[in-house]
């Protein structure tokens, strides 16, 4: 028997949101640095200069991959996310820049409500510990995905 198979164009969809991320950074010198970096890695990047616009964008497009600055300003960002439906939520790769904790660390994540963690320091490598987040998400994320799809 075959697996079932997404439609190819859904397939397309989802491939594109993979390297599709929004992008919430208050410190201008940091969201340039890493604006820097995930192009560089092809992410397409949806930069938003202000809580609202992030707000308005996760209110009104799909964002499978957010990175947000851990200041106040996201916590409201932080907040509406947290009361998406758990299969949204679950579907959506979320990480937070900040100080409060080693990069990658699953614990200081779970406490934050985040999917991965960088701190600041780490910046510089931001692209690598991008994608090693990515490769943790996706991998936990297809026990809830049937078998042969992908999201």
């Amino acid at each position: 028997m075959d697996k079932p198979r997404l439609p190819e164009k859904m397939q397309d969809f989802l491939a594109q949101t993979r390297k599709s991320l929004l992008l919430f950074l208050e410190n201008p010198d940091l969201l340039q640095s890493v604006q820097q970096q995930l192009q560089a890695s092809a992410f397409h990047l949806a930069v938003c200069k202000s809580q609202q616009a992030a707000l308005d964008r996760i209110r009104t497009t799909v964002n499978r991959q957010i990175l947000l600055e851990d200041c106040p300003a996201s916590q409201t960002v932080l907040a509406e996310i947290a009361n998406w439906p758990g299969h949204t939520r679950r579907f959506t790769h979320l990480v937070l820049l900040g100080q409060r904790g080693k990069s990658l660390d699953s614990q200081i994540a779970f406490t934050l409500g985040v999917d991965s963690y960088i701190h600041i320091q780490d910046s510089k490598r931001l692209g690598t510990l991008f994608q090693q987040s990515q490769k943790i998400f996706f991998s936990r994320n297809k026990l809830w995905v049937q078998e042969g799809n992908d999201f």
